[in-house]
């Protein structure tokens, strides 16, 4: 079966959402108010600990509501209700702490002293992470400890560092967030036992290793399998938005503090304030384009730790919008907290009726309790962040997307073809992945291709339907049983510029297969988009039949598109940045608005 003959296919979508813009918040944030956030979440992880079941494989384990098994890392829990306990008294709090340490220690330790990162995974290098929240505990909370609880973890702590000594100095290849981890691990360790060797490694690793993986954008690289791996088409590196400002820059930023090194201080700094490009006005992390955007949550990445120490890191330093950083984010993290106490990874999870996973909580309250603990200035004079202001275009070649801020909209235009996975989890081919606009806050975003299992233990499933949706802007077509869309284009040609106040790009390429397969592109296409302070227009031409443009909206964005041929499915969630949206179709030579 081959494609007919040439078919024009003119779709139209203008955008006109106007309205006042918000009033931003001044530039402060709530110490009162972030111990309320802390309390909340750990509220909500003691209601689904589990006691008293007699079965050593559940005592003392965290329940997930959203995943129906066991996370792994919920040890680390251990760090914020120790925390909890120093601060209230209470020992239930000591005792859901050693309870969670202990349940860790009976059902996943390994061959070398390691932990497993779950029950059906043999993957061991989260280790770092536990042996991080452990030594934290002890440096911080130690002498609040019962002695022998002080002892026995200090016992666990000091296993778990050989284990990632002898794993990690010895140059075991990784992505580079466990190498950013590891500096930190390894100042900890110093810290911890005086060893002098510790520190020297975190040094040297950190500079020989990390941040020479800071490229010419400010981005750091290498999230992905080969941590050198180019993408063949563009040459593009592995970079993901989400992990580096919730984890490695973190953990980098707080080791430059422990080892008192102004070098990586230095070179911390400026990485965070290139990736603050990527914050949204209302906080969140676009990692709409990321390389691990599968595990995109709409203020970072599904099992990472957040990024407010790093906000503090740069408040402290006197970086002009660290503070509205911090506001940005904890009023965010607000919104995505449910009543039960837990972090959803997403602002749409409970209109759509779908539970939050406990892993986003236990990993972002440890990033709470850093921020609370280093401090940082609550009121500093207002400044705003890199993305508020209106700059017309900023290219970021070295992954491959324009970033766009004209009057009241934000947007991201993708044309990265280097995902960690396979071609279902691309979300490129020159597509608008971020519409936000400063009235309606999010409008719409994209997501991978095809929905599938790529980290199965770290990846959230739905419990309304039977499947994950694509939520890009996009052209689809299917040929043979198999979907074709121009998402999925490494090859893409793109043509954008910005004058007038108006954005416009142009992209060409060959609709392409979303699933891996012999059959690679079928049906040459040409889509230009149009971006100004009224809305987006978006036109495109395909020489294939049946093929239409699919445009998701956020629910939340309440207009009817006139024009539109039907709603095709109705509504749809997808766990990736926790969208809920209305998916209109549009055929060929329609003319639609979005009022």
């Amino acid at each position: 079966m081959t494609w007919r003959a040439f078919c024009l296919l003119t779709v139209g979508v203008s955008f006109c959402l106007r309205g006042e813009t918000v009033s931003p918040p001044p530039d402060r944030w709530s110490r009162a108010e972030a111990e309320r956030l802390f309390a909340d979440w750990c509220d909500g992880l003691l209601a689904l600990q589990m006691r008293d079941t007699g079965r050593t494989e559940f005592d003392g384990a965290l329940g997930c509501p959203a995943c129906g098994f066991l996370h792994g890392r919920a040890g680390d829990a251990a760090y914020p209700f120790v925390r909890r306990y120093v601060r209230t008294g209470e020992g239930k709090w000591l005792a859901a702490a050693e309870a969670v340490v202990d349940w860790t220690e009976r059902n996943f330790v390994r061959e070398g002293g390691c932990y497993l990162n779950d029950y059906q995974s043999s993957w061991c290098f989260t280790t770092l992470f536990s042996q991080i929240a452990l030594a934290r505990t002890l440096l911080r909370y130690g002498d609040r400890l019962p002695s022998a609880t002080r002892e026995r973890w200090r016992g666990i702590c000091l296993r778990l560092t050989k284990w990632v000594w002898e794993t990690f100095a010895s140059g075991r290849r990784a992505n580079v967030n466990y190498r950013a981890a590891f500096v930190e691990s390894m100042a900890l360790a110093w810290k911890l036992t005086d060893e002098a060797k510790y520190r020297v490694e975190a040094v040297r690793l950190a500079k020989e290793e990390v941040l020479t993986r800071i490229n010419a954008d400010g981005l750091l690289w290498g999230e992905g399998h080969p941590i050198d791996g180019e993408s063949a088409t563009r040459g593009l590196k592995f970079i993901d938005i989400g992990y580096n400002l919730e984890e490695s820059l973190p953990a980098l930023a707080a080791a430059s503090e422990i080892l008192g090194d102004a070098e990586i201080a230095s070179a911390v700094e400026a990485s965070a304030r290139a990736h603050a490009a990527f914050v949204l006005p209302d906080g969140a992390i676009d990692n709409s384009a990321g390389a691990r955007s599968v595990k995109w949550t709409y203020y970072g990445s599904r099992t990472s730790d957040g990024a407010l120490p790093l906000w503090g890191w740069c408040a402290r330093r006197g970086v002009p919008w660290g503070v509205r950083a911090i506001g940005r984010t904890l009023s965010l993290l607000r919104r995505c907290t449910g009543a039960d106490g837990l972090l959803a990874g997403g602002l749409d999870y409970a209109e759509a009726g779908e539970p939050a996973c406990t892993h986003h909580t236990f990993t972002h309250v440890k990033a709470l309790v850093e921020l609370l603990e280093e401090g940082a200035p609550e009121e500093a004079p207002s400044a705003l962040l890199p993305r508020e202001r209106e700059y017309g275009l900023r290219r970021v070649a070295s992954m491959g997307v324009d970033l766009v801020s004209v009057g009241p909209w934000r947007a991201t235009f993708s044309a990265n073809d280097q995902p960690k996975g396979d071609r279902r989890a691309m979300c490129g081919g020159g597509a608008p992945t971020v519409l936000w606009h400063a009235a309606r806050g999010l409008v719409a975003a994209g997501t991978m291709a095809k929905f599938y299992w790529l980290e199965a233990h770290n990846m959230q499933n739905t419990r309304q339907s039977l499947t994950i949706r694509c939520a890009t802007p996009r052209l689809v077509g299917t040929k043979e049983g198999r979907e074709f869309t121009n998402v999925c284009d490494a090859r893409v040609r793109v043509e954008s510029s910005f004058s007038n106040g108006v954005y416009v790009a142009r992209t060409s390429g060959q609709l392409t297969a979303a699933e891996p397969g012999r059959l690679v592109t079928d049906a040459p296409y040409e889509i230009a988009y149009r971006l100004s302070r009224d809305g987006l227009s978006i036109t495109s031409v395909c020489a294939a039949p049946d093929i239409r443009f699919v445009l998701p909206v956020r629910t939340a964005v309440q207009t009817t598109p006139e024009g539109a041929s039907r709603r095709d499915g109705g509504t749809f969630f997808t766990p990736i940045a926790g969208l809920l949206c209305r998916e209109w179709s549009f055929p060929a030579t329609s003319a639609i608005t979005m009022p």
